[in-house]
């Protein structure tokens, strides 16, 4: 004698009459009821096919059902206990593909494995409603192994697929590169480039704006006045619009030629003109329009030249009819140098410079090194120097200094204005600068920190000379400053 599960099935269309109990009674055995969560129960006979009668509670129906001998691995004394492990089975196998598949395999798996494999999923009466399946729960229930490793095979299919993209390419043969020769005799000479990586973007187009707040002015005259008496007004504004166009004219891999326009405006607003005849004309402003010429020569992969040239009109001119040879300062720097890597570049040269606020000449130490993806140093000594830190390729931070400045020819100047009159002016500003990439080559670039004065003085002569006298001693007061711009970078 054989145990089997009883499986009561109707034989209209395979589908499970809605009711809530059925009264199942077998030839030899006492009636038995089989309720919603049940579908069957174990009954002490041989497989094979039986008539019973089927009773939804008001009437009586002999129906033909079949006894399956059930496996024993899977045989439990409870049959709801034996519908559970076929539903933590199939359940299973759905979550399994849920983690393996992407979105739309997700649920077209999920969706194929629901829609066939309802009756495994939810065999009992509870889930046999109006909707029946579309597979008899008998005919389903020897072939859920088949099915269920079919759908592990399934989902792995689709995962391997997703995750391996078929490479439809023949494998090339082997090649034996000892086989080959040059094709000719003429070696292949290789240049430095003239960045290091993470280096902060180079900006073509700039259009940024600056201020500084709380500045104060002094003043002495020693020159027109035995009081030396300083006389001193606040500057209600010391700020300015500040442009850059920089574009190269040859990009070739052995000779890159960068040309370059500048212009920065600098209003300055004395509360207290009136209290020195050098208020008046600084209340133009100062400017300056400038052309610059770069050129990197690299020699070959390792030394390369930098040479650099500016010519600027500074003063306090408000339209370019206004400039004459008085404007016009002249820079120039040399350096040769030495790219040692991909991470690092330096050279030495010298250079002639109006940095200071009056022409200077000084050795240069050109060093740019990145340490790693975050870390790195940017400088031109004295000029400049900031150490980098880098937030990916879309943003970085650095923290530095730059000295700026030029000789300001200031005309239109009070009636005792007897000689020429040039600000030599010079400002060291330590900083710290944040630039966000904002879409595609826009940057944007805060700047903030103080600017130092270094000199402000007004001399009679664009150049030092021996034994000169101030036309006015000047002290300008450190100040804060912000400067914001937005930029057009390089690739």
């Amino acid at each position: 004698m054989s145990t089997g599960l009883l499986l009561v099935k109707t034989t209209r269309r395979n589908v499970f009459y809605k009711a809530v109990t059925y009264t199942v009674q077998v030839s030899g055995q006492p009636g038995r009821q089989v309720s919603r969560g049940q579908t069957g129960t174990q009954y002490g006979l041989p497989a094979g096919r039986y008539t019973v009668g089927v009773s939804d509670g008001r009437t009586t129906i002999s129906k033909e059902v079949t006894i399956l001998t059930v496996k024993p691995r899977i045989v439990t004394t409870d049959p709801a206990m034996t519908n559970e492990i076929w539903r933590g089975i199939l359940l299973g196998t759905s979550l399994v593909i849920v983690l393996m598949q992407g979105f739309f395999w997700k649920g077209f798996l999920f969706g194929c494995s629901f829609f066939l494999f309802r009756p495994c999923y939810f065999y009992s009466a509870k889930t046999v409603k109006s909707s029946p399946s579309i597979l008899p729960i008998d005919f389903m229930k020897p072939y859920c192994p088949i099915l269920l490793l079919g759908t592990l095979l399934l989902a792995g299919t689709f995962a391997i697929a997703q995750t391996s993209p078929v490479d439809t390419t023949a494998a090339p043969a082997e090649l034996n590169f000892d086989e080959f020769t040059d094709a000719d005799d003429r070696k292949v000479k290789t240049f430095a480039t003239q960045k290091v990586l993470y280096l902060s973007p180079t900006r073509l187009i700039s259009v940024g704006y600056e201020a500084q707040f709380g500045g104060q002015l002094s003043t002495s005259l020693p020159l027109y006045s035995s009081s030396r008496q300083p006389i001193g007004t606040a500057l209600n504004a010391y700020r300015g619009l500040r442009l850059a166009l920089n574009t190269p004219v040859i990009s070739r891999y052995n000779l890159i030629v960068n040309l370059g326009l500048t212009y920065w405006n600098t209003a300055v607003q004395a509360a207290n003109p009136e209290r020195s005849p050098l208020y008046g004309p600084l209340n133009l402003g100062l400017r300056t329009t400038g052309l610059n010429v770069t050129v990197f020569k690299p020699l070959d992969a390792r030394r390369f030249l930098i040479i650099q040239a500016n010519a600027d009109a500074s003063g306090n001119y408000r339209g370019f009819g206004d400039l004459s040879g008085h404007h016009l300062t002249y820079s120039a720097l040399a350096v040769y140098g030495w790219k040692k890597d991909d991470n690092q570049m330096w050279g030495l040269g010298v250079t002639r410079t109006y940095r200071g606020g009056n022409l200077l000449h000084l050795p240069v130490l050109f060093y740019n090194k990145t340490f790693n993806q975050r870390w790195g140093v940017e400088a031109v000594l004295p000029a400049r120097a900031a150490v980098r830190r880098n937030f990916g390729t879309n943003s970085l931070l650095s923290l530095g200094y730059e000295l700026e400045g030029n000789a300001y020819f200031l005309s239109n100047g009070h009636a005792t204005h007897l000689h020429d009159w040039y600000v030599r002016r010079s400002e060291i500003k330590p900083r710290i600068n944040y630039e966000q990439k904002l879409s595609g080559f826009v940057w944007l670039a805060v700047q903030a920190g103080m600017s130092l004065n270094w000199r402000f003085d007004v001399q009679g002569t664009q150049n030092p000379t021996a034994n000169e006298i101030p036309r006015f001693n000047n002290q300008l007061r450190n100040a804060p400053y912000v400067n914001i711009s937005l930029n057009l970078v390089s690739p």
